[in-house]
């Protein structure tokens, strides 16, 4: 029998200093065997660091972040060492400015123990990474090809309907996910019943796919620092907190909720 299975991540986000930083607060992987996700992986897939964060241009170098060359100047980190929200001696969200980001930090671990964290500019539109660098990596290690795109089926609670929230369509188009190809294959109109994705990519047997975050805070910008709750001085530093996605997932599609 074909084991099923999602890989299943979380996505927050952070907004520091009177608009100066928006951040993500975690973008954690954990795998969920439920049989009644839609959107599954036929078998396994490996999801781990992408080559951004590896000492050289290939996705089977080694996990070095301070060796890596990021492409547009990202500042990168060993989560496991460095994180930028905590969790261990050298948090390095306090000594994150406007200048240093986009920031990212991952940890060289995969599936359920990945753990990715994001800086970028509030009222920025750019990309961590780019085709050839993924922030993580997709490898099908099945006998047959994999059709794999990326979903948000659970929201934060910063998102919804209220005045001071953000919108299901504010949140994801804020950020985005794209292919080597650079196609988007996360979906952007969750109004949808069910959410559809317009592409997929495909993935041969054995091999890697590089996925890339774009990420867009310059057209929600009012919405996202209302949701952070920053006010007042444009010059004092604020922190505040805004949880967008709790999860997404990165799985094989049946083709049952693909836009033709």
């Amino acid at each position: 029998m074909v084991k099923r299975r999602s890989m299943v991540l979380g996505l927050g986000a952070l907004a520091t200093g009177s608009g100066a930083v928006f951040s993500s607060a975690a973008f954690n992987n954990s795998v969920n065997p439920s049989s009644d996700m839609r959107v599954v992986v036929d078998e396994k897939l490996t999801l781990e660091p992408g080559i951004l964060f590896r000492d050289g241009s290939s996705a089977g170098d080694t996990f070095d972040p301070t060796a890596s060359t990021a492409p547009d100047g990202e500042t990168l980190q060993d989560q496991d060492s460095n994180s930028l929200f905590g969790g261990n001696t050298n948090a390095g969200l306090e000594n994150i400015t406007p200048g240093d980001v986009p920031a990212a930090a991952i940890n060289d671990a995969v599936d359920g123990n990945l753990f990715l964290e994001t800086a970028v500019a509030l009222g920025a539109d750019d990309k961590i990474g780019d085709s050839s660098n993924g922030v993580f990596q997709v490898r099908n290690d099945t006998n047959s090809s994999q059709d794999i795109a990326i979903r948000f089926p659970t929201f934060g609670p910063d998102v919804g309907a209220g005045g001071t929230q953000v919108t299901e369509t504010e949140a994801v188009e804020t950020f985005r996910f794209f292919d080597s190809s650079d196609t988007q294959i996360s979906t952007d109109d969750p109004t949808a019943s069910p959410p559809t994705v317009d592409n997929v990519v495909t993935v041969s047997p054995g091999n890697v796919e590089q996925i890339y975050v774009d990420y867009n805070t310059k057209t929600h910008e009012d919405a996202l620092e209302t949701a952070a709750g920053i006010t007042g001085d444009p010059f004092q530093q604020q922190t505040a907190t805004v949880d967008l996605v709790d999860t997404i997932k990165v799985g094989v599609e049946d083709g049952n909720d693909v836009s033709p």
